[in-house]
């Protein structure tokens, strides 16, 4: 082995030495106890009134189910109590009541020792008796005879020397033999609780490394998971924001938009409204110019026509009258004319006779009548002869 090896040996003995002293330092042990093996029975126990109570340890594998069982005698009323190597009470047993036996299941948490305290409630007398047991089956010890108890807390009455645990051998009666076994017990005893110890302080330890490692795994996972977090928080946070913003714009856009619809549509309607009233004015102009002028020129036509049938029924009259008046004369004179133009001189005569004829009607024949007719057919002979 070299220097180096060695160097490192002593180094993992000296941490493993402080390792133990402080895993040690830490557990906890009550002021006063006795160690109770697997399937023990302490048969003759006792408890008195002024101290109250008595704790007793036994040493359990982690993942185990243990069962701690009291009986006490029938004038004795106890409790029992759990507790863990750290002093935290775990599990209690307060069945109230003389002669009530109390029993607590547990599954060990760890390898090491778990403590069990025994609790004096009432009784009779000042010193209550019961049995005791740890099993790792449903086991009830026996009831306690007080009148058979001598060893007042001792342990049971086969146990014949004075060790703090039940050596897997018997010693005895011989004086200097019994004294060399008692003594070897008390070895044995002393090694087994320094192996215990140990044993604990490497549990302990392990305990201790698996608990730190556990925690900084648990811490990197704390810390991953607080930035995962963060970051999906951030994240979050941005998304939301942004949606926020998009939709506030998305709001501005719809709203400017509505505004532009609304203000295309309402100078549409403007636009129509005005052109309606333009175009119903031009209407009503153009309508009461055509009014105007249809009324003027129907009252022109009814002017014109009611000059006309006043020219119409006057000249009518007058005809009528000049007519009614010199008819035979009118027609006289233009069957004269007619007969002279075409030369029918019987046609002439005609005339002549009807022209006398209504002269003669009108009254108004007179002397100068009859001489320009006569120059007349003078004159109208005088053509045709040419």
């Amino acid at each position: 082995m070299n220097r180096r090896t060695l160097l490192i040996f002593f180094l993992f003995i000296k941490l493993l030495a402080l390792a133990t002293v402080a895993v040690t330092a830490n557990a906890w042990e009550p002021p006063s106890w006795r160690p109770i093996g697997m399937n023990e029975v302490f048969e003759c126990e006792n408890v008195t009134y002024n101290d109250q109570y008595v704790f007793y340890g036994g040493y359990v594998l982690a993942g185990r189910t243990y069962y701690i069982s009291i009986n006490p005698d029938q004038n004795t009323d106890l409790d029992l109590y759990l507790y863990d190597n750290n002093g935290n009470l775990i599990n209690q047993s307060t069945t109230s009541g003389y002669d009530a036996a109390e029993q607590i299941k547990f599954t060990a948490a760890y390898d090491g020792y778990y403590y069990f305290k025994v609790q004096y409630v009432d009784g009779d007398s000042d010193v209550g008796y019961f049995s005791i047991s740890l099993t790792d089956s449903l086991y009830w010890p026996p009831e306690p005879d007080p009148d058979n108890c001598s060893n007042n807390g001792g342990g049971d009455d086969d146990d014949d020397c004075d060790v703090d645990c039940d050596p897997p051998f018997s010693c005895p009666d011989l004086p200097i033999a019994h004294d060399i076994c008692c003594a070897l017990a008390g070895v044995y005893c002393n090694t087994v609780g320094v192996i215990e110890k140990i044993t604990d302080a490497i549990n302990s330890l392990k305990n201790a490394i698996v608990d730190t490692f556990n925690s900084i795994v648990n811490g990197i996972k704390n810390f991953f998971g607080a930035i995962k977090d963060a970051i999906v928080g951030f994240a979050s946070g941005i998304v939301n924001a942004i949606k926020s913003i998009v939709n506030g714009v998305r709001d501005i856009i719809l709203g400017i938009a509505e505004g532009i619809r609304s203000f295309f549509v309402a100078l549409a309607d403007g636009i129509n409204s005005f052109i309606n009233a333009i175009a119903q004015i031009v209407k009503n102009a153009v309508g009461g110019v055509i009014y105007f002028f249809e009324q003027a020129i129907e009252a022109f036509i009814n002017a014109i026509e009611t000059l006309l049938n006043s020219i119409s029924s006057g000249l009518g009259d007058t005809i009528g009258a000049w007519l009614s008046d010199n008819g035979v004369l009118t027609l006289g004179l233009a069957l004269t004319v007619i007969g002279l133009l075409m030369g029918a001189m019987p046609l002439t005569g005609l005339g002549v006779i009807l022209v006398v004829a209504g002269l003669i009607q009108r009254g108004t024949l007179e002397w100068w009548m009859l001489a320009a007719g006569a120059a007349v057919l003078l004159i109208a002979a005088g053509v045709a002869r040419r």
